[in-house]
């Protein structure tokens, strides 16, 4: 039993080095080492990770995660609302990018109204991060204008 294993696992190896020889011998993706990452070559296009990463999530998206990692210092705490009308994920998305900040969840949209999460939101908040749907940019907002900015993402 045990060689027989060692056989499939051998024949996958052979097959997925078979695979990717195929691929750079006919043109196609080409694996090239750059600064600290390691870079897919389609052709003769190479692309850094910042520019997937706008291409991917939209400039406005990457430029607003920038924003707040420099307003917010890292071990500061961010008090974001998740305004996503569904769970897809965009969230975890922008936790990830913020990440090593401090997350501090102070509400959902999809279940509470405007009024009631800032009326619910703990003292001493003067500002609230929204996180909205996949590629939306992300808003810092007052507390004061809360009720507004959530309203208008409807």
């Amino acid at each position: 039993m045990n060689v027989a294993r060692r056989l499939e696992r051998v024949a996958a190896a052979a097959i997925l080095v078979a695979s990717l020889a195929a691929a750079v011998a006919a043109g196609g993706a080409a694996v090239t080492r750059g600064s600290s990452l390691a870079r897919v070559a389609w052709g003769s296009r190479a692309e850094s990770y910042a520019a997937a990463q706008e291409r991917l999530l939209g400039a406005a998206y990457i430029e607003s995660i920038r924003a707040v990692r420099a307003a917010v210092p890292e071990h500061g705490t961010i008090h974001f609302i998740d305004a996503e009308d569904s769970p897809s994920g965009a969230t975890y998305l922008a936790l990830h990018y913020l990440a090593p900040r401090r997350l501090a969840l102070v509400g959902v949209r999809r279940q509470s109204s405007p009024r009631r999460l800032r009326r619910e939101l703990p003292a001493g908040i003067e500002r609230v991060l929204i996180v909205g749907e996949h590629r939306q940019p992300l808003r810092w907002v007052a507390v004061e204008q809360l009720g507004s900015a959530l309203a208008d993402d409807r």
